[in-house]
């Protein structure tokens, strides 16, 4: 099975597949949505929006008056968000294929906002996991948040397909054989970085159709800080 660090399984999830919902949607995230309102955005100016996918979500904080780095593995995905210029400020939008298992090419604090929008639950090995979000913490600026979804180990469609390893609960999606790690709420207590704060949590639940059939999805969504 390849692994998730394969940009080419990304790419054809992003040309062909699409079993992601997000792989193809124009809206920004219902996660981010959910926060977007206790954020001040004109305290913010640059965003990462590390595996932007598509780049719904960069697109739509561009509207905000931000600069976003869209920042992907997968050039079928910053293809994508390259199709989209005409509905964008595309002098706001910059686009950067970048392998988030390296250090990334920007400087300690350049941040306002990193967005991590479904991206860290495909780290299966804890010390990826670890270095991904160490990287993150690095890259915020002082007092700049982090927005962060994945999914719960209770979500229908996903926990229909969980198997169980030494860390905890993964799923393998049996069409696009993209992997993601599942967590209960106890988990999501320790997985953050001591210089992320959390001040806002959600558990999120709605209806969303996967492969033409209706699931109740289950998120956890948080909003964290810098000390």
């Amino acid at each position: 099975m390849p692994k998730n660090s394969d940009p080419e399984l990304w790419d054809r999830e992003y040309k062909y597949i699409h079993g992601i919902p997000s792989s193809t949607r124009t809206a920004p995230s219902k996660a981010l949505q959910l926060v977007e309102p206790l954020v001040n955005f004109s305290c913010i100016h640059r965003v990462l929006d590390a595996g932007c996918g598509n780049g719904r979500n960069s697109v739509h904080l561009s509207r905000h008056g931000c600069t976003i780095i869209a920042a992907d593995l997968s050039l079928a995905a910053l293809d994508a968000i390259a199709l989209t210029k005409d509905t964008m400020n595309a002098s706001r939008v910059h686009l950067a294929r970048v392998d988030l298992l390296q250090s990334l090419p920007f400087g300690d604090g350049t941040f306002d906002l990193c967005l991590d929008s479904y991206v860290s639950c495909h780290f299966l090995e804890a010390t990826a996991f670890r270095s991904y979000w160490t990287e993150l913490a690095r890259l915020t600026r002082p007092g700049g948040f982090v927005f962060s979804s994945f999914f719960s180990s209770d979500d229908e469609y996903y926990s229909s397909l969980s198997r169980k390893d030494a860390v905890g609960l993964l799923a393998t999606d049996p069409v696009n054989n993209i992997t993601k790690r599942l967590y209960d709420e106890t988990e999501t207590e320790r997985l953050f970085p001591s210089a992320l704060d959390v001040v806002h949590y959600i558990k999120y639940r709605f209806y969303d159709i996967v492969y033409d059939r209706p699931y109740r999805r289950s998120l956890f969504v948080f909003l964290l800080q810098k000390s």
